[in-house]
């Protein structure tokens, strides 16, 4: 795993709709961003997420935001207990890995991006895309596979 990328992983309480998800993911990372990262990282990727979904497949969204204020890539993925309606009820997340990325690092953050989808294919995902192990099984997987 590169030096200048951070992975967490947390579960997503139960009934948390979309915005209140990114917001969640975004704030459990106040013990290492300071409070300028994080309002930069909530916004962009608030903006980002308002300009297309981030839905991709089989459960599994990917919101991001490219921010000057990051000088590192960071990956928190969030598990949810119940499905996340994304944006709607046609579109159905168990998976959200939200991405900070810095602006400068646009090679470094499509490498993420393809490493993540090649996992996603292989992983010890169930049949709605719920994780079926525990979150630090999905920690080590993650380190392992990016």
């Amino acid at each position: 795993m590169p030096d200048n990328l951070h992975i967490q992983v947390l579960s997503i309480p139960e009934n948390t709709p979309q915005e209140q998800t990114l917001i969640h993911l975004v704030d459990s990372m106040q013990s290492i961003l300071d409070e300028r990262q994080l309002r930069h990282l909530r916004n962009a990727v608030l903006l980002r997420e308002e300009t297309q979904s981030t839905y991709l497949t089989k459960g599994l969204a990917v919101p991001h935001g490219r921010t000057t204020a990051l000088e590192s890539i960071y990956v928190i993925v969030g598990i949810c207990k119940n499905e996340v309606n994304w944006p709607d009820d046609s579109q159905k997340v168990r998976l959200v890995f939200m991405i900070g990325v810095p602006t400068a690092m646009v090679t470094e953050y499509l490498t993420t991006m393809q490493k993540i989808l090649r996992w996603h294919k292989n992983a010890n995902i169930g049949d709605n895309g719920e994780w079926l192990g525990s979150e630090a099984e999905l920690l080590d997987s993650l380190h392992n596979a990016l």
